[in-house]
Protein backbone atom coordinates (compact mmCIF):
# COMPACT_ATOMS: atom_id res chain seq x y z
CA UNK A 1 0.00 0.00 0.00
CA UNK A 2 1.39 3.60 -0.67
CA UNK A 3 2.29 6.12 1.62
CA UNK A 4 0.00 8.90 2.23
CA UNK A 5 2.27 12.24 1.99
CA UNK A 6 0.07 15.05 3.28
CA UNK A 7 -0.01 18.65 3.10
CA UNK A 8 -1.94 21.09 4.57
CA UNK A 9 -2.99 24.55 2.81
CA UNK A 10 -4.20 27.32 5.66
CA UNK A 11 -4.05 31.25 6.01
CA UNK A 12 -1.71 30.36 8.98
CA UNK A 13 -0.42 27.53 10.40
CA UNK A 14 -0.59 25.43 8.17
CA UNK A 15 2.52 23.76 5.15
CA UNK A 16 1.29 26.22 2.71
CA UNK A 17 -0.93 29.35 2.12
CA UNK A 18 -2.13 28.45 -1.12
CA UNK A 19 -2.37 25.36 -3.04
CA UNK A 20 -0.55 26.43 -5.66
CA UNK A 21 2.64 26.19 -3.79
CA UNK A 22 1.50 22.97 -2.53
CA UNK A 23 1.33 21.42 -5.72
CA UNK A 24 4.70 23.07 -6.24
CA UNK A 25 5.82 21.59 -3.16
CA UNK A 26 4.88 18.04 -4.64
CA UNK A 27 6.79 18.58 -7.86
CA UNK A 28 10.02 19.35 -6.24
CA UNK A 29 10.08 16.47 -3.63
CA UNK A 30 8.36 13.54 -5.42
CA UNK A 31 8.01 14.44 -9.11
CA UNK A 32 7.42 10.28 -9.78
CA UNK A 33 4.59 9.28 -7.41
CA UNK A 34 4.72 5.36 -8.61
CA UNK A 35 8.24 5.11 -7.88
CA UNK A 36 8.02 6.71 -4.61
CA UNK A 37 5.25 4.87 -3.79
CA UNK A 38 3.56 7.76 -2.35
CA UNK A 39 0.20 9.04 -2.78
CA UNK A 40 -0.28 13.04 -2.46
CA UNK A 41 -2.92 14.64 -0.16
CA UNK A 42 -3.58 18.74 0.00
CA UNK A 43 -5.93 19.20 2.35
CA UNK A 44 -7.49 22.95 2.80
CA UNK A 45 -8.63 24.07 6.34
CA UNK A 46 -8.20 27.68 8.30
CA UNK A 47 -10.67 30.45 8.34
CA UNK A 48 -10.57 32.15 5.67
CA UNK A 49 -11.52 35.82 4.97
CA UNK A 50 -9.77 36.28 1.38
CA UNK A 51 -9.46 33.98 -1.82
CA UNK A 52 -6.39 31.90 -2.60
CA UNK A 53 -5.50 33.89 -6.22
CA UNK A 54 -2.83 31.47 -7.21
CA UNK A 55 -3.05 29.56 -10.08
CA UNK A 56 -2.92 25.66 -9.73
CA UNK A 57 -0.44 24.02 -12.11
CA UNK A 58 -0.47 20.54 -12.05
CA UNK A 59 2.45 19.03 -13.58
CA UNK A 60 2.94 15.34 -14.57
CA UNK A 61 3.75 13.24 -11.35
CA UNK A 62 4.39 10.41 -13.28
CA UNK A 63 1.22 8.83 -11.00
CA UNK A 64 -1.59 5.55 -11.57
CA UNK A 65 -4.74 4.78 -10.31
CA UNK A 66 -3.03 4.06 -6.38
CA UNK A 67 -0.41 6.76 -6.54
CA UNK A 68 -2.40 10.15 -7.56
CA UNK A 69 -2.79 13.69 -6.21
CA UNK A 70 -6.35 14.41 -3.77
CA UNK A 71 -6.65 17.91 -3.87
CA UNK A 72 -9.88 18.63 -0.93
CA UNK A 73 -11.02 21.26 1.75
CA UNK A 74 -11.98 19.97 5.64
CA UNK A 75 -15.04 19.95 6.28
CA UNK A 76 -15.53 23.54 7.66
CA UNK A 77 -14.30 24.49 4.31
CA UNK A 78 -16.28 22.16 2.24
CA UNK A 79 -18.48 23.99 -0.50
CA UNK A 80 -22.17 23.88 -0.12
CA UNK A 81 -25.37 25.01 -2.12
CA UNK A 82 -24.65 28.39 -1.23
CA UNK A 83 -21.61 30.90 -1.52
CA UNK A 84 -19.92 31.21 1.61
CA UNK A 85 -16.94 33.92 1.85
CA UNK A 86 -15.44 32.59 5.58
CA UNK A 87 -14.68 29.56 3.74
CA UNK A 88 -11.59 29.21 1.10
CA UNK A 89 -12.59 29.88 -2.44
CA UNK A 90 -10.17 29.64 -5.59
CA UNK A 91 -10.07 32.54 -7.93
CA UNK A 92 -7.31 33.17 -10.10
CA UNK A 93 -8.01 35.81 -12.66
CA UNK A 94 -4.06 36.73 -14.12
CA UNK A 95 -4.73 33.52 -17.04
CA UNK A 96 -7.59 31.81 -18.36
CA UNK A 97 -7.18 27.82 -16.39
CA UNK A 98 -7.74 28.26 -12.75
CA UNK A 99 -6.46 24.76 -12.51
CA UNK A 100 -4.29 23.50 -15.36
CA UNK A 101 -3.85 19.98 -14.74
CA UNK A 102 -0.77 17.53 -17.07
CA UNK A 103 -0.85 14.61 -13.86
CA UNK A 104 -3.31 11.30 -15.10
CA UNK A 105 -4.55 10.62 -11.52
CA UNK A 106 -5.87 14.54 -10.54
CA UNK A 107 -9.48 14.49 -7.86
CA UNK A 108 -10.37 18.28 -6.69
CA UNK A 109 -12.94 17.98 -4.10
CA UNK A 110 -15.15 19.89 -2.16
CA UNK A 111 -13.86 23.65 -3.23
CA UNK A 112 -15.44 27.17 -4.01
CA UNK A 113 -14.26 28.02 -7.22
CA UNK A 114 -15.41 32.21 -8.64
CA UNK A 115 -14.40 32.45 -12.10
CA UNK A 116 -14.12 36.37 -12.00
CA UNK A 117 -11.65 37.41 -14.53
CA UNK A 118 -12.61 39.62 -17.27
CA UNK A 119 -12.32 37.18 -20.42
CA UNK A 120 -12.27 33.68 -20.79
CA UNK A 121 -11.82 32.11 -17.69
CA UNK A 122 -11.74 28.05 -16.83
CA UNK A 123 -11.75 26.27 -13.89
CA UNK A 124 -9.57 23.37 -15.13
CA UNK A 125 -7.87 22.24 -18.17
CA UNK A 126 -6.68 18.91 -19.26
CA UNK A 127 -3.48 18.90 -21.45
CA UNK A 128 -1.26 15.76 -22.49
CA UNK A 129 -2.61 12.95 -20.22
CA UNK A 130 -1.46 9.49 -20.68
CA UNK A 131 -3.50 6.82 -22.32
CA UNK A 132 -4.90 5.92 -18.86
CA UNK A 133 -6.15 8.46 -16.33
CA UNK A 134 -8.85 9.51 -14.27
CA UNK A 135 -9.67 13.17 -13.50
CA UNK A 136 -12.13 13.46 -10.60
CA UNK A 137 -14.35 17.14 -9.74
CA UNK A 138 -16.69 16.65 -7.39
CA UNK A 139 -18.80 18.30 -4.39
CA UNK A 140 -17.37 21.92 -6.08
CA UNK A 141 -19.47 25.22 -6.07
CA UNK A 142 -18.62 27.73 -8.99
CA UNK A 143 -20.15 31.19 -9.46
CA UNK A 144 -19.22 33.60 -12.14
CA UNK A 145 -19.72 37.01 -12.36
CA UNK A 146 -22.54 38.01 -14.90
CA UNK A 147 -20.04 39.57 -17.74
CA UNK A 148 -20.88 37.77 -21.49
CA UNK A 149 -17.54 35.84 -20.83
CA UNK A 150 -16.13 32.68 -22.25
CA UNK A 151 -16.54 30.46 -18.97
CA UNK A 152 -16.38 26.98 -18.86
CA UNK A 153 -16.09 24.45 -15.50
CA UNK A 154 -14.38 21.92 -18.51
CA UNK A 155 -13.32 22.51 -21.74
CA UNK A 156 -12.19 19.31 -23.41
CA UNK A 157 -10.61 19.91 -26.74
CA UNK A 158 -7.82 18.83 -28.73
CA UNK A 159 -4.94 19.18 -25.81
CA UNK A 160 -7.16 17.19 -23.74
CA UNK A 161 -6.97 14.02 -25.71
CA UNK A 162 -7.50 10.71 -23.93
CA UNK A 163 -9.07 12.28 -21.09
CA UNK A 164 -11.40 10.99 -19.10
CA UNK A 165 -13.23 13.53 -16.39
CA UNK A 166 -16.09 12.05 -14.24
CA UNK A 167 -17.90 15.34 -12.12
CA UNK A 168 -20.55 15.10 -9.68
CA UNK A 169 -22.82 16.87 -6.67
CA UNK A 170 -21.23 19.84 -8.69
CA UNK A 171 -23.08 23.17 -9.26
CA UNK A 172 -22.47 26.06 -11.49
CA UNK A 173 -24.08 29.16 -11.65
CA UNK A 174 -23.94 33.09 -12.39
CA UNK A 175 -22.88 33.32 -16.09
CA UNK A 176 -24.54 35.04 -18.34
CA UNK A 177 -22.91 34.72 -21.75
CA UNK A 178 -24.35 33.26 -25.10
CA UNK A 179 -20.89 31.16 -25.56
CA UNK A 180 -20.77 29.41 -21.98
CA UNK A 181 -20.98 25.80 -21.84
CA UNK A 182 -20.02 24.90 -18.75
CA UNK A 183 -19.07 21.44 -19.23
CA UNK A 184 -17.48 20.79 -22.92
CA UNK A 185 -16.83 17.41 -24.42
CA UNK A 186 -15.19 18.07 -28.08
CA UNK A 187 -12.22 15.43 -28.70
CA UNK A 188 -13.07 12.21 -30.05
CA UNK A 189 -10.70 10.51 -27.92
CA UNK A 190 -12.26 12.04 -24.35
CA UNK A 191 -14.99 10.76 -22.06
CA UNK A 192 -17.15 13.25 -19.97
CA UNK A 193 -18.77 11.58 -17.40
CA UNK A 194 -21.54 13.95 -15.53
CA UNK A 195 -23.48 13.16 -12.54
CA UNK A 196 -26.07 14.61 -10.15
CA UNK A 197 -25.02 18.39 -11.26
CA UNK A 198 -27.15 21.57 -11.66
CA UNK A 199 -26.13 24.00 -14.31
CA UNK A 200 -27.84 26.74 -14.77
CA UNK A 201 -27.01 30.20 -16.84
CA UNK A 202 -25.46 30.63 -20.22
CA UNK A 203 -26.61 28.87 -23.49
CA UNK A 204 -26.04 25.11 -22.34
CA UNK A 205 -25.11 22.87 -19.20
CA UNK A 206 -23.26 20.42 -21.29
CA UNK A 207 -22.15 21.38 -24.83
CA UNK A 208 -21.04 17.64 -26.79
CA UNK A 209 -19.33 18.30 -29.83
CA UNK A 210 -17.27 14.93 -30.02
CA UNK A 211 -16.35 12.47 -28.15
CA UNK A 212 -17.85 10.38 -25.50
CA UNK A 213 -20.35 12.02 -22.93
CA UNK A 214 -22.66 10.57 -20.07
CA UNK A 215 -25.14 12.41 -18.10
CA UNK A 216 -27.60 11.15 -14.91
CA UNK A 217 -29.83 13.20 -12.96
CA UNK A 218 -28.03 16.59 -14.12
CA UNK A 219 -30.23 19.42 -13.87
CA UNK A 220 -29.40 22.28 -16.72
CA UNK A 221 -31.41 25.55 -16.94
CA UNK A 222 -29.50 28.37 -19.38
CA UNK A 223 -30.75 31.09 -20.89
CA UNK A 224 -31.95 30.40 -24.29
CA UNK A 225 -31.82 27.69 -26.63
CA UNK A 226 -31.27 23.88 -25.91
CA UNK A 227 -29.58 23.62 -22.50
CA UNK A 228 -28.16 19.96 -23.76
CA UNK A 229 -26.29 20.25 -27.07
CA UNK A 230 -25.06 17.61 -29.05
CA UNK A 231 -25.62 13.72 -28.79
CA UNK A 232 -25.46 13.26 -24.81
CA UNK A 233 -26.79 9.70 -23.05
CA UNK A 234 -28.73 11.30 -20.72
CA UNK A 235 -31.09 9.06 -17.86
CA UNK A 236 -33.28 11.16 -16.00
CA UNK A 237 -31.42 14.50 -16.66
CA UNK A 238 -34.08 17.50 -16.68
CA UNK A 239 -33.68 20.84 -18.69
CA UNK A 240 -35.28 24.52 -17.97
CA UNK A 241 -36.24 24.05 -21.50
CA UNK A 242 -38.56 21.48 -23.47
CA UNK A 243 -36.26 19.68 -26.15
CA UNK A 244 -37.71 15.84 -26.37
CA UNK A 245 -34.26 14.38 -26.02
CA UNK A 246 -34.50 10.64 -24.80
CA UNK A 247 -33.47 10.90 -20.79
CA UNK A 248 -34.48 14.49 -20.51
CA UNK A 249 -37.49 15.80 -19.15
CA UNK A 250 -38.73 19.95 -19.41
CA UNK A 251 -39.06 21.78 -15.63
CA UNK A 252 -39.80 25.31 -16.94
CA UNK A 253 -38.76 27.37 -14.27
CA UNK A 254 -35.77 26.84 -12.50
CA UNK A 255 -37.24 29.73 -10.06
CA UNK A 256 -39.11 27.25 -8.28
CA UNK A 257 -36.51 24.67 -7.99
CA UNK A 258 -34.31 26.07 -5.56
CA UNK A 259 -34.50 27.48 -2.26
CA UNK A 260 -33.17 31.22 -3.91
CA UNK A 261 -31.99 32.34 -7.31
CA UNK A 262 -31.60 36.04 -6.92
CA UNK A 263 -28.17 36.81 -8.05
CA UNK A 264 -26.02 37.36 -5.05
CA UNK A 265 -27.92 35.64 -2.57
CA UNK A 266 -28.23 32.15 -4.60
CA UNK A 267 -28.73 29.43 -2.63
CA UNK A 268 -29.05 25.78 -4.90
CA UNK A 269 -30.30 23.78 -2.15
CA UNK A 270 -33.46 22.09 -3.70
CA UNK A 271 -36.87 23.60 -2.60
CA UNK A 272 -38.06 20.64 -0.42
CA UNK A 273 -40.64 17.81 -1.48
CA UNK A 274 -42.45 20.43 -3.76
CA UNK A 275 -39.31 20.85 -6.37
CA UNK A 276 -40.19 19.10 -9.75
CA UNK A 277 -36.35 17.83 -9.02
CA UNK A 278 -37.58 15.97 -5.77
CA UNK A 279 -36.72 12.32 -5.96
CA UNK A 280 -36.82 12.15 -10.28
CA UNK A 281 -32.96 11.10 -10.29
CA UNK A 282 -32.01 7.07 -10.86
CA UNK A 283 -30.36 5.11 -8.40
CA UNK A 284 -26.57 5.33 -9.33
CA UNK A 285 -24.82 3.48 -6.43
CA UNK A 286 -24.33 0.35 -8.26
CA UNK A 287 -22.37 1.98 -11.03
CA UNK A 288 -19.01 2.33 -11.45
CA UNK A 289 -16.24 4.03 -9.37
CA UNK A 290 -15.98 6.78 -8.50
CA UNK A 291 -20.03 7.50 -9.83
CA UNK A 292 -21.01 5.12 -7.08
CA UNK A 293 -21.31 7.74 -4.89
CA UNK A 294 -23.54 7.91 -1.71
CA UNK A 295 -23.88 11.78 -0.45
CA UNK A 296 -25.16 14.83 -2.13
CA UNK A 297 -22.84 18.30 -1.95
CA UNK A 298 -23.22 18.44 1.85
CA UNK A 299 -21.88 15.22 2.36
CA UNK A 300 -25.15 13.94 3.55
CA UNK A 301 -26.22 10.59 3.05
CA UNK A 302 -28.85 9.03 0.59
CA UNK A 303 -30.97 7.80 3.69
CA UNK A 304 -34.15 7.87 1.67
CA UNK A 305 -34.27 4.63 -1.12
CA UNK A 306 -31.46 5.08 -3.55
CA UNK A 307 -34.39 4.35 -6.45
CA UNK A 308 -35.52 8.09 -5.39
CA UNK A 309 -32.48 10.12 -5.52
CA UNK A 310 -33.22 13.59 -6.40
CA UNK A 311 -32.00 15.54 -9.96
CA UNK A 312 -28.92 17.69 -9.38
CA UNK A 313 -26.57 18.22 -6.49
CA UNK A 314 -29.01 18.55 -3.92
CA UNK A 315 -30.58 15.98 -1.91
CA UNK A 316 -33.66 16.39 0.64
CA UNK A 317 -33.27 13.40 3.07
CA UNK A 318 -34.86 12.27 5.94
CA UNK A 319 -33.44 11.36 8.97
CA UNK A 320 -31.18 8.72 9.76
CA UNK A 321 -33.42 7.21 12.41
CA UNK A 322 -37.12 7.66 12.31
CA UNK A 323 -37.67 4.33 14.65
CA UNK A 324 -36.45 3.37 17.58
CA UNK A 325 -36.29 -0.14 19.21
CA UNK A 326 -37.67 -0.11 22.41
CA UNK A 327 -35.85 -3.14 24.68
CA UNK A 328 -38.24 -4.81 27.11
CA UNK A 329 -37.18 -3.11 30.66
CA UNK A 330 -37.91 -6.85 32.37
CA UNK A 331 -35.06 -8.40 30.72
CA UNK A 332 -31.40 -7.15 30.29
CA UNK A 333 -29.58 -6.69 27.11
CA UNK A 334 -27.99 -10.47 27.25
CA UNK A 335 -30.88 -11.82 28.75
CA UNK A 336 -33.87 -13.42 27.02
CA UNK A 337 -35.24 -12.57 23.93
CA UNK A 338 -36.25 -8.78 23.19
CA UNK A 339 -39.49 -6.99 22.89
CA UNK A 340 -39.02 -5.18 19.93
CA UNK A 341 -41.51 -2.01 19.61
CA UNK A 342 -41.76 0.50 16.69
CA UNK A 343 -42.08 3.95 17.91
CA UNK A 344 -42.24 7.27 15.58
CA UNK A 345 -38.77 9.92 16.19
CA UNK A 346 -40.41 13.15 17.16
CA UNK A 347 -43.87 11.70 18.30
CA UNK A 348 -47.56 10.29 16.69
CA UNK A 349 -47.70 13.28 15.59
CA UNK A 350 -44.69 14.62 13.98
CA UNK A 351 -44.33 17.53 16.73
CA UNK A 352 -41.06 17.62 18.74
CA UNK A 353 -40.18 15.40 21.49
CA UNK A 354 -37.89 12.18 21.33
CA UNK A 355 -38.50 8.46 22.69
CA UNK A 356 -35.48 7.18 24.15
CA UNK A 357 -34.95 4.08 27.11
CA UNK A 358 -35.16 0.95 27.81
CA UNK A 359 -39.17 -0.15 27.57
CA UNK A 360 -39.61 3.38 28.73
CA UNK A 361 -40.87 6.63 26.83
CA UNK A 362 -39.12 9.79 28.08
Amino acid sequence: MSTIITKTVKPSGGDFTSVGTAVAWFQTNYPDFVTADIAGKIEIGGTWDSADTAQVAVPDLVSDATHGLNIYTDVSNRASETWDSGKYSLQYTAGTYLIYNSNDYLIVDGLQINLARAGANRVIENTVLGATNEVILSNCLIKSDSGAYDRYVCYLNTASDNTNLYVYNCIAYGASGSTVAWLRCGETTCTMTVYNSTLTGGANGILRSDGTCVAKNVYSGGQSGDCYSGTITKTTCASSDATGSVGLQSIAANTTQFVNVTGGSENYQLAGVGSALYHAGTDTSGDSAPMNFIADINGEHYYDTDALRSIGADEVVSSPIDRIIVIDEGVGINEGPFVKKEEPMFGNTGADGVFLGLGTRI
